[in-house]
């Protein structure tokens, strides 16, 4: 019969010495009783993984862990894996407990030390992971202590205290390894704030799954490279990282992922104070190092991001030809509170990124935020939809083409509500760069946009395929809508001032040619706003926008006694003597001859040669372009 023991820590079961026959103990806890760390336990005579008898080469590797290299024999054969703690005798030199960091047939990694260089006939005994496998100290031979569990892997087995002053680093990355050797299975972190001091390095198939808002990895000083994380994934595949909250002072990245492929990011608070720039709460980035060179298949959602820099930043291999793409990007708060004024921006996609979803997301910029949702650089085929956006500095939604002039294509901003951004340059929706910026199959449709300097802004001479449409700009200062590139469709906005404005309700520039305008409502601009300007180009097309009158007709009669009279238009702006059609509905009497002149914003006159002696109807159209 299997004999059952209790002990009172990890501690404690190690200090047991190795029984010869199958034992069960039931531990209280890591370090203490009822810590979280303990669990039922079970002897494996067969466990562990125990080398000897054959030459080991201690290496010292400059570029990173140190290695054991083995003449004979192989370690993957022998039972070793990432994580494993290795205690090494019999060397010269080298003796004592390390962490395993790699395996290979032929090599271990092992991390935290520093060899001295020697060939020796050592002994290498694996005393477990540290969290699901303990060997009994001083121990000469294979067997060891194996918790019995069937579901995640929480991390105060491995003794992390989750205190918010004790360093869970290790503790972490041992659950992580533990995790991995089992092909995957999920890390649980539980109530508790764990105070990290480097990074924790993320693996295939292994998820990271905490209990809720009180679930806390606490960024302490890492002192990490440029778009490094305290959560870090670089070339991993199929995990999900959910129900977790990130703090700290925002040096690195809270999430930072390099070259992966199918992760889900659920459930993440991420909260920097103000002191950092260039971090993002979440960093997603393809290097051309991931598979087949491209990154795929995020779906990020139901987030709360408190940035000091950037809230959310995917990007894309920068010198190419590889691509960031399949983003979906939904349900995620961006406060910018704790922002450096003017200066952050919520969510940026940037940088050979296609395939993305942008949607139904919150920035509440509190006039931190410089850009709500930017796009930028050779960026295609994406959505931005549904999203609420106020108290941006610059632009609530921004593209452009930044600074190398590559284009960016096919993006619909679609049902977006902008607010709040009264002040100068601020914009809406923008569409910015240098001339040479290239924008195609761009469409801006159905937005709310209120309280801003300028509604719509598109900014480029050499762009196709734009359209503006059905959007709603209130409230605006300065433009309603205002095109630079031709060839653009304006249709359908409703745009209202209650003040008079700037430069006008919508505005072409001389570059803007070929373009329609129509279907507009300017009805409840003022009158002062109410403009089409900016000389717009010959062939600008303005045509039934309400309150704008750009056709109008009716008739007009020259009593007897006069050779002119003068007519009310009613359009909105001069119209050139060649738009202006005027035809007799009947005889002329004494007069032979007509003629039009003297147009102005209001009227123009018809002139006759000769009193015709009876009161002359004419019929007249007139239009501007």
């Amino acid at each position: 019969m299997m004999s059952v023991g209790n002990v009172a820590t990890i501690a404690g079961l190690k200090a047991l010495p190795a029984p010869t026959t199958e034992v069960v103990q039931i531990v209280e806890g890591y370090a203490d009783a009822g810590d979280g760390g303990g669990g039922t336990f079970v002897w494996d005579s067969s466990g562990g993984a125990y080398s000897s008898g054959v030459s080991f080469i201690f290496l010292l590797n400059i570029h990173g862990d140190d290695i054991i290299s083995r003449t004979a024999g192989s370690f993957l054969a022998d039972g070793w894996t990432k994580g494993d703690e290795v205690t090494i005798s019999g060397t010269t030199n080298n003796n004592g407990t390390f962490r395993v960091t790699g395996v290979t047939a032929t090599n271990l990694t092992v991390g935290g030390v520093s060899f001295t260089p020697e060939t020796a006939n050592a002994t290498l005994i694996n005393f477990g992971d540290k969290g699901t496998t303990f060997a009994p100290n001083g121990a000469s031979a294979q067997g060891w202590w194996k918790r019995q569990f069937s579901d995640a892997l929480n991390v105060r087995w491995f003794g992390a205290k989750g205190d918010g002053t004790t360093p869970d680093t290790a503790s972490l990355q041992a659950a992580v390894d533990a995790a991995a050797t089992t092909g995957g299975a999920t890390v649980f972190i539980p109530q508790g704030v764990f105070l990290l001091a480097a990074s924790i390095d993320l693996a295939s198939r292994v998820s990271i799954a905490g209990g809720g808002e009180g679930s806390v990895l606490a960024m302490g000083s890492l002192g990490l490279a440029a778009q490094a994380g305290l959560l870090n994934g670089s070339l991993v595949t199929d995990f999900m990282i959910s129900d977790i909250t990130i703090t700290g002072a925002g040096e690195s990245n809270g999430i930072s992922l390099h070259g992966c492929n199918r992760v889900r990011i659920e459930r993440v608070s991420v909260t920097f104070s103000a002191s950092a720039t260039n971090t993002a709460c979440i960093g997603i980035y393809d290097d051309g190092t991931g598979t087949a060179g491209t990154s795929s298949d995020f779906w990020v959602r139901t987030c709360c991001l408190t940035p000091s820099a950037l809230g959310l930043l995917t990007q894309g291999d920068p010198t190419g030809p590889y691509w960031l793409e399949n983003i979906s990007i939904e349900g995620i708060i961006i406060d910018g509170s704790a922002a450096a004024t003017g200066t952050f921006e919520g969510l940026k996609i940037d940088l050979h990124t296609r395939l993305f979803a942008v949607n139904n997301n919150i920035v509440r910029g509190q006039d931190n935020v410089r850009v709500g949702i930017h796009v930028e650089e050779n960026c295609c085929q994406g959505v931005i939809v549904g999203n609420m956006i106020d108290g941006c500095t610059a632009s609530g939604i921004r593209v452009d083409n930044g600074q190398s002039n590559i284009g960016v294509s096919d993006i619909a901003i679609s049902s977006n509500i902008i607010s709040d951004m009264l002040g100068v340059g601020r914009v809406g929706v923008a569409l910015e760069g240098s001339s040479a910026s290239v924008f195609r199959n761009i469409i801006i449709n159905g937005n709310t946009i209120s309280s801003v300097q300028i509604g719509v802004r598109e900014a480029s001479d050499d762009s196709l395929n734009l359209s503006i449409c059905d959007n709603v700009v209130d409230e605006f200062a300065d433009i309603g809508v205002y095109v630079r590139s031709p060839n653009t469709l304006v249709k359908g906005n409703h745009i209202r001032a209650t003040a008079a404005v700037l430069s006008g309700a919508i505005v072409a520039d001389t570059t803007a040619t070929t373009c329609l305008v129509s279907g507009n409502d300017l009805a409840a601009a003022t009158a002062a706003g109410v403009v089409v300007g900016g000389a717009g180009g010959a062939t600008l097309m303005t045509r039934d926008n309400l309150g704008y009158a750009t056709e109008n007709n009716g008739t007009i009669t020259l009593s007897s006694g006069n050779t002119t009279t003068a007519v009310i238009h009613g359009l909105a702006k001069t119209p050139a003597l060649g738009d202006i059609s005027v035809t007799p509905v009947e005889a002329w009497g004494n007069a032979t001859t007509f003629w039009i002149s003297s147009p102005t914003s209001t009227h123009f006159i018809i002139n006759v040669d000769a009193d015709p002696t009876q009161d002359v109807d004419f019929a007249w159209t007139a239009s501007i372009r």
